[in-house]
C-alpha cells in the first residue's frame, strides 16, 4: 500500500530493461508509484556525484559513456553546493519516500532532505 516516486539514475538512462524491472518489483511487492519528471532516457539525476570530479577510471573504462556523453557533468562544486543543489532537484517530489536503485542516487536524495530508499532496502528488508 505504499506510495512513492521512482527516481531513476543518469547512469541506467540508456537501459529500458532495467528500469522497468525497477516498476516490475515494485508492483509486486504491491507499492504504487509516481514517476519523476524527468524519468527513463529523459533522466539527469544521479545524487551530487555529478556535481564532483568522477573518477578517473570511468572515462578509462566507459569514454563513450563518462566523456562523450557527460558533458557538463562532473563540473566540481562545493558541498554546500551539491546539498543546495540537491534540496532544489527534491523540491518536486510529492511523495513522502523516493525509491532508488543507485548508490549515488541514494546519497543525493537523503542530502536534499527526502526520504530516499534504495530498492535492495525493501526487496531485503528483515521482517
Amino acid at each position: 500500500g505504499l506510495k512513492v516516486t521512482v527516481q531513476d539514475c543518469w547512469r541506467t538512462r540508456d537501459r529500458y530493461l532495467e528500469q522497468e524491472a525497477v516498476r516490475s518489483l515494485l508492483q509486486k511487492m504491491n507499492i504504487k508509484f509516481v514517476e519523476a519528471k524527468a524519468n527513463h532516457a529523459a533522466t539527469q539525476f544521479c545524487g551530487s556525484t555529478l556535481y564532483r570530479e568522477q573518477p578517473k577510471k570511468n572515462a578509462i573504462f566507459a569514454p563513450k559513456h563518462y566523456v562523450e556523453q557527460a558533458v557538463g557533468k562532473f563540473l566540481p562544486h562545493s558541498e554546500e553546493e551539491q546539498i543546495a543543489i540537491m534540496k532544489e532537484y527534491c523540491s518536486q517530489f510529492t511523495t513522502k519516500t523516493v525509491v532508488c536503485y543507485c548508490h549515488y542516487c541514494l546519497e543525493g536524495l537523503i542530502q536534499g532532505g527526502v526520504n530516499g530508499v534504495h530498492l535492495a532496502h525493501l526487496l531485503f528488508a528483515k521482517n
